[in-house]
């Protein structure tokens, strides 16, 4: 057997040496499964690699795999013994034949057939009863497909590691084997079953993990060619498809394209080796309908420069998944200009902001024109930051008492209004003008009273719903008053949105009276009941 492995990374080091690339997470359940001598439960999609660990363990380990494949109504008979009736009988046909029957009793003859020799052993006996130096591999694959009653026969033998037969009697050993069970999941496993398991879900590989599976596996497609199978296999998988293909169906695939002797991908390559890669016609038409040119295209966006600036900017230490992050920016073509992000002793200046969300600033223009505008609306005034620095003179134009009523839209000599949207998305600074600070001030504190009774009433209610409908519809209301009145005076970015019950539209003022609404019901509840 192979030595005790000392630590996760021995075992990771020697599963990618028998041809298995592991995660972090796979190794270390793999060592505690080896050190603490207890079954090993793998969940996941189909084609994940989850039997394929169990094979590696066995090439690795030395001992034997023995596999049991689960399906409906398997039973003991076929998973753990049977007796062999034809020779059982062919005995007795002997027995009688030399006389040998004549001269036994009954129950002398019954336990020559209930003997060793006449036992079929099945894997998990097979698995229990072993007899070389080596402790086997056991396989239970796809126990979700199996009963629940197959499943509590499992109980003993995962737990005490051995098997009772009636006529035989109890059959154990000192050296367990190395149990592995798979799951795709087609229904949930029992609890009393994953309690006597290590547990460990296997996720699709990342695309850098998965390059490094096709060129282990498939060596004769080149670094390129696996890069752009590794890219359209994670964009299919973002389709929502029946079946997402899983690490075996990339490799089919790569080796489909080794024996085409492609190079590179095409649309109609692609097209013509679908089949290796999606096992359903419907997977294969929404393939289609989504447009086999994009996929195309999606696969030779390589993220790996991306990722550089990614790694530049130091999104890894803030819990960023590098190559998910950047297939996401290409994926939705996103606009990522490195160019644009200042180079400084090879690290990204960015302004004292060492946070991942200086990736959405850089990459999405919207977001870049926002903050840009929140940080100096006066860079340009006359373009995007027009509307924030009219919205900052009409404020300050209102002073302390305000213009008046039906004044609030700071309008030039020639009559022109200069305030844009005042009555919905600027209409506080419109507010603020009219009524000045003082007015607005008042407006403010309705709001905060409003929130203030709000929460009271979620406090006041008698069930945990009522509660928690009281407190998001108070929250609701408190959110979008924050956001209006933080964007206008630039406490936050400027994000569009109506001020309840003063900004003009139909849908927001209908849905700030139901929410007031449900709030009253609530209240008049508690009310009735007497908490209040």
């Amino acid at each position: 057997m192979a030595t005790m492995p000392a630590d996760p990374s021995d075992v990771a080091h020697a599963l990618t040496l028998h041809g298995y690339i592991p995660d972090d997470g796979l190794s270390t359940s793999v060592f505690l499964a080896m050190r603490l001598r207890r079954p090993l439960l793998l969940e996941g999609e189909a084609g994940v690699g989850k039997t394929e660990v169990a094979k590696v363990l066995s090439r690795w380990t030395g001992g034997e795999l023995i596999r049991l494949q689960c399906y409906e109504g398997i039973d003991v008979s076929q998973a753990v013994y049977d007796w062999d009736y034809s020779r059982q009988l062919l005995h007795l046909r002997a027995a009688e034949a030399t006389g040998e029957a004549v001269q036994l009793s009954t129950s002398a003859l019954e336990q020559q057939l209930y003997n060793e020799r006449f036992l079929l052993k099945r894997a998990l006996l097979q698995a229990i009863d072993h007899h070389g130096g080596t402790p086997p591999v056991l396989l239970i694959d796809e126990i979700d497909r199996a009963d629940d009653e197959f499943e509590a026969y499992l109980l003993e033998v995962l737990s005490e590691y051995q098997i009772t037969i009636p006529e035989l009697g109890r059959f154990s050993t000192a050296r367990p084997p190395l149990v592995v069970l798979t799951s795709n999941r087609t229904r949930d496993v029992h609890d009393a079953l994953k309690r006597r398991c290590l547990y460990h879900w296997v996720e699709h590989p990342d695309f850098e993990r998965e390059v490094r599976i096709v060129r282990m596996r498939v060596p004769q497609v080149l670094e390129p060619l696996a890069r752009q199978v590794a890219g359209a296999i994670e964009s299919l998988r973002g389709l929502h498809l029946y079946k997402p293909p899983g690490v075996a169906e990339t490799i089919d695939w790569a080796q489909a394209l080794a024996a085409l002797g492609a190079t590179t991908l095409d649309e109609r390559v692609v097209d013509a080796t679908l089949g290796t890669v999606l096992k359903y016609r419907e997977d294969q038409e929404r393939a289609r309908q989504h447009g086999i040119a994009d996929l195309v295209k999606q696969a030779f966006n390589d993220p790996s420069d991306v990722v550089r600036i990614l790694v530049a900017t130091d999104a890894a230490s803030e819990g960023l998944n590098l190559q998910r992050t950047a297939r996401y920016l290409l994926h939705f073509d996103c606009p990522w200009n490195p160019s644009k992000i200042e180079q400084r002793n090879g690290r990204i200046d960015r302004h004292g902001q060492p946070s991942p969300e200086v990736l959405v600033y850089h990459f999405v223009p919207r977001v870049e024109e926002r903050v840009s505008v929140w940080l100096d609306p006066w860079k340009d005034v006359q373009d995007t930051g027009y509307q924030s620095a009219q919205a900052l003179y009409s404020i300050g134009n209102g002073r302390f008492g305000g213009t008046g009523l039906g004044q609030g839209t700071f309008s030039s000599a020639d009559g022109q209004h200069l305030i844009p949207f005042a009555n919905t998305d600027f209409i506080y600074s419109a507010l603020a003008q009219e009524l000045g600070l003082i007015g607005v001030s008042a407006l403010v504190l309705v709001y905060m009273l409003v929130v203030l009774r709000g929460m009271r009433v979620a406090l006041l209610a008698d069930d945990g719903f009522s509660k928690l409908l009281a407190a998001g519809l108070t929250f609701g209301f408190a959110l979008q008053t924050f956001i209006i009145v933080g964007g206008v005076v630039r406490i936050i970015p400027l994000t569009g949105i109506t001020m309840p019950f003063v900004s003009y539209g139909g849908s927001s003022l209908l849905a700030n009276f139901l929410m007031l609404a449900g709030l009253l019901l609530i209240s008049n509840r508690a009310n009735a009941k007497g908490v209040a």
